[in-house]
């Protein structure tokens, strides 16, 4: 997935028995991973990039009716793994 900083990215996430059947109330934890860089300033004034990771751990039950959305908002902008 790809997010922009600071606005939300909507996921969507099923569980499924071997058959394509939904299943009920089974907790799903997803990782969201993302690097980037940050324009700092070293003590003497000189412009550096340090490398930052922006990790969070989000949960959601899933449900035998459909989908459930798993939402969250990037710290940093570029590629996220999940």
């Amino acid at each position: 997935n790809y997010g922009k900083k600071d606005e939300p990215v909507q996921t969507k996430v099923i569980v499924t028995d071997i058959d394509g059947n939904l299943i009920d109330n089974i907790l799903v934890r997803c990782e969201v991973i993302g690097y980037g860089s940050e324009k700092n300033e070293d003590q003497n004034g000189l412009t550096i990039f340090e490398e930052i990771k922006d990790e969070q751990t989000l949960t959601i039950v899933s449900s035998n009716k459909g989908a459930v959305n798993i939402d969250y908002t990037p710290k940093l902008g570029k590629a996220l793994n999940l």
